[in-house]
């Protein structure tokens, strides 16, 4: 267990599979748990969090929000590791463009 000398502190991997999972399905926002695990250099937490991207919805505006930087990067960064993954994707007419640029 990584704990810190100074405090008790558990680290999220420090946690049963199990436990990660309820954590990940805590997360409403499936684009904010995937920018936050996928890519990050953990294989394990990657893992988990590919079996929760079968169906992603993106109708939220992330355009009218702080989440515009984010949804750029789950474009950029996170789709091409879970396209395989993923078999249902809703998405706003705005996101097209997106689309158009990661094809």
């Amino acid at each position: 267990m990584n704990c810190s000398s100074s405090m008790n502190r558990i680290e999220l991997v420090d946690l049963s599979d199990e436990l990660i999972l309820i954590v990940m399905n805590k997360v409403k926002s499936k684009v904010l748990l995937l920018c936050s695990i996928i890519t990050i250099g953990n294989n394990r937490l990657e893992d988990l969090a590919l079996d929760k991207c079968h169906s992603i919805d993106l109708i939220f505006d992330y355009f009218q929000s702080p989440y515009q930087n984010l949804i750029q990067r789950f474009y950029s960064h996170v789709l091409p590791c879970i396209i395989y993954n993923v078999q249902s994707l809703r998405l706003n007419i705005q996101h097209i463009p997106n689309i158009s640029n990661f094809c």
